[in-house]
């Protein structure tokens, strides 16, 4: 108890609550503290000043405060302060301003980025001035070096990295689980999430952070799940304190949210985390059934055009086929704008994207699904398919077959066609490289159809051996190469043929004489003239490798 007639005694419980009242008096304090290197003080007062219990009213000033002490935060690589005093500013502004709050937001991630790529840059001139110190270029090590191997296995790269780069690596990433902690449940801010879930997809993809990566999708699943829960549950049962700033699903919302998990599925192919992939492909079916309407045209079509490039650098070529028409059917039916040389590039895609599917053998009567070695991946593909509204059972076969169906051959550009009819029509195994050729260096000149010349060629190959097949018992490989010579083959090239030969169809043969050079070996049919032609299939582009590394 307090003695009448005492001093009044200043704790530093009094000062905060003083300083409370006033937060004029707050900033101005911490910007004495500041100027006198005592940065550490000054974001310790603005903590408590920003975390006091007592009711406080949203004022101008509390946003200066917490520009301020976000600055600290950021100065000081205290995430943990900067999450704190995120919620407490949230709590205080989120009903009565949030423009303010949205203000703070941005002024965080902003200068968190900005201070990362400052690390970045400062890392890579360490590096440059640790190689110009290099005095003598021909000496394996310096002396400094192989002392620093005895001691560690880091390079110096490695370490200028861990020293320079990764604190603020570490301080991003922790910056923007905050923000998508903090904003998970705010419709008012809807789009500052969206767009920071977004900046961390870019942060992830930039420098290659696959285990953050991994963790941010599985952080904004668990965020989708809990909005799923709340709009499912009927409206008498309590909403859930988290969610209280959540005003329920909307067309905008959900298109926010497709927006985002597209941009989730362009990092995924960046990164090549293609079961990461599958699960974004299911999240994206799930928001779609969250509407009974179905996704904008235009929505859709953003979609399957970006599925169209994550299945072609996965190697995937049936899906990427099939989401070129899928991408073509929307643009060419709601695109009123789409012009006739747009249609026609986009119609000569798709047709060569079925081409370039590998074709399984048909001689042995099986299907010619790509993916139908495996049931565990045959189920899991036509899992896909359904997810991506596909055919149940997609193939190469049924694919061109509804393409033909709907005249595409009409749509396509001449050389295109011609490809078609030489490739799929014509029986000319003699003359079919010859044919052909001009065709493929046509493509190669055009800006969207040159990727396809790859698989096109594989596909020319493959099928003049099936055709000569038809019509000789056996055929030399000088023979053969004299035949695709303008396609410039290598002989490592021509004989990985050999391999695909025994082990894609099972009865080929082939035979070599004692001198064993490549012209001399040949490729026989045993079975020709008792059950049929010899069938070759066009292998994926992996098995072609392997193939040709083995020969």
């Amino acid at each position: 108890p307090s003695v009448a007639g005492a001093p009044k005694r200043w704790t530093a419980t009094t000062m905060s609550n003083t300083y409370f009242m006033k937060p004029e008096n707050a900033l101005k304090r911490a910007t004495e503290y500041i100027n006198i290197g005592n940065k550490k003080g000054a974001l310790n007062l603005l903590h408590d000043v920003l975390s006091q219990r007592r009711i406080k009213t949203w004022q101008k000033s509390y946003e200066t405060i917490m520009l301020r002490y976000i600055d600290l935060c950021v100065e000081l690589l205290d995430h943990m302060r900067g999450k704190d005093g995120l919620h407490q500013y949230r709590n205080m502004s989120q009903a009565q301003a949030p423009g303010s709050l949205e203000v703070v937001i941005k002024h965080y991630v902003d200068l968190a980025e900005s201070r990362a790529e400052a690390a970045a840059t400062k890392a890579i001139a360490a590096e440059k001035a640790a190689a110009e110190r290099v005095q003598d270029l021909e000496a394996e090590a310096t002396p400094e070096s192989i002392m620093m191997s005895t001691m560690t296995e880091e390079s110096e790269k490695e370490r200028t990295d861990r020293e320079l780069l990764v604190p603020w690596l570490k301080f991003l990433w922790e910056t923007y689980r905050s923000v998508l902690d903090i904003l998970r449940s705010n419709s008012k801010l809807e789009i500052v999430y969206h767009k920071t879930a977004e900046r961390a997809f870019t942060f992830c993809g930039k420098f290659k952070r696959k285990t953050e990566f991994r963790r941010l999708c599985e952080m904004l699943r668990t965020h989708l799940s809990n909005l799923q829960k709340a709009g499912a549950a009927p409206a008498t049962v309590a909403t859930d304190k988290r969610l209280r700033g959540w005003d329920g699903w909307t067309p905008e919302s959900i298109e926010l949210h497709l927006q985002t998990r597209f941009k989730q599925l362009e990092i995924t192919t960046e990164l090549e985390l293609w079961t990461e992939g599958f699960r974004t492909v299911e999240d994206i079916h799930s928001i779609m059934h969250i509407s009974k309407k179905p996704p904008k045209a235009k929505l859709m079509a953003t979609y399957y055009q970006k599925l169209t490039k994550i299945f072609w650098v996965s190697e995937n070529y049936l899906f990427h086929a099939y989401a070129w028409y899928k991408y073509f059917t929307l643009t060419e039916g709601h695109n009123q704008r789409l012009t006739e040389d747009e249609r026609r590039d986009m119609a000569s895609n798709v047709l060569l994207a079925a081409l370039s599917i590998p074709k399984l053998n048909e001689a042995t009567g099986r299907s010619d699904k790509i993916f139908d070695t495996d049931d565990i991946a045959s189920a899991k593909n036509q899992r896909m398919a359904t997810l991506l509204g596909f055919h149940s059972n997609p193939t190469r076969t049924g694919l061109i077959e509804e393409l033909l169906a709907k005249k595409i051959l009409d749509l396509v550009i001449p050389s295109v066609k011609a490809l078609y009819e030489q490739l799929e029509e014509k029986f000319h195994p003699l003359d079919m490289v010859k044919e052909v050729q001009p065709t493929l260096a046509e493509l190669s000149a055009h800006e969207s159809l040159d990727i396809y010349v790859t698989p096109v060629t594989r596909l020319l190959i493959l099928r003049s051996l099936r055709q000569l097949s038809t019509v000789y018992h056996s055929v030399r490989i000088s023979h053969f190469k004299d035949l695709v010579g303008k396609l410039n083959l290598s002989d490592n090239e021509v004989g990985s043929l050999l391999p695909l030969a025994k082990h894609t169809c099972g009865r080929a043969r082939t035979h070599r004489r004692s001198r064993a050079s490549l012209n001399d070996e040949m490729i026989s049919n045993p079975a020709q003239g008792i059950r049929g032609p010899l069938g070759l299939q066009c292998p994926p582009v992996k098995q072609i490798h392997h193939a040709s590394t083995n020969t």
